[in-house]
Order: structure tokens, then sequence, then C-alpha cells
């Protein structure tokens, strides 16, 4: 199953009581700044979220490799990737499934 911004503001609506309109502008509002965060993070930056977790960027140097079918060089360029690393009490419920 997979859970948009509209399941997660309505899972929000049903246990709070706050009208869907308010909490999907927040949620969406939530969601853009995290968004914007990890955009604009240095190499040590990191968004860490007590009780869910840690975002960090990792950054990925350009790279020459092989490919082992044909021997063709190719070349990587520089990139950057978001990790997201689960608290340990996500962890913990995961398990327990």
């Amino acid at each position: 199953m997979t859970y948009t911004k509209e399941d997660i503001a309505k899972i929000v609506t049903r246990r709070t009581g706050v009208p869907f309109r308010v909490v999907k502008k927040f949620v969406d509002i939530i969601l853009q700044t995290i968004a914007d965060m990890i955009v604009d993070m240095k190499d040590e930056d990191r968004i860490e979220l007590r009780n869910f977790g840690v975002f960090k960027v990792w950054y990925y140097f350009p790279e020459s490799k092989r490919n082992p079918q044909n021997n063709n060089q190719i070349t990587l360029t520089a990139r950057r990737k978001v990790r997201w690393k689960p608290s340990k009490v996500i962890k913990k419920k995961l398990l327990e499934l």
C-alpha cells in the first residue's frame, strides 16, 4: 500500500479532530520545509527528528567504472543522496511485526 500526503492528513484529522484543510496545509508546509532543509544541507548537517530518525546527505565523488559485459569505461558524476536512519523506537516497532 502506498500512502500519500493526503492519507497522512486524513489520519491526523481522525486522531486530532482538527479540520482536514488545516491539517493538509500543515502537512504540506512541514514536508516542504524538510525538503528545503535537505537541499540546503552542508556536508556535516543533519536533520534529527526524535523518535522518527535522522536525515543526512551523503556526497559521492566522481568515479570511473567498467562495464564487465563489454569492458567499456563509464564515468559516474559527483552526486548527493539523502539517507534516512530510523530511530530506535521505529526499529523496535518494525522488529515486533
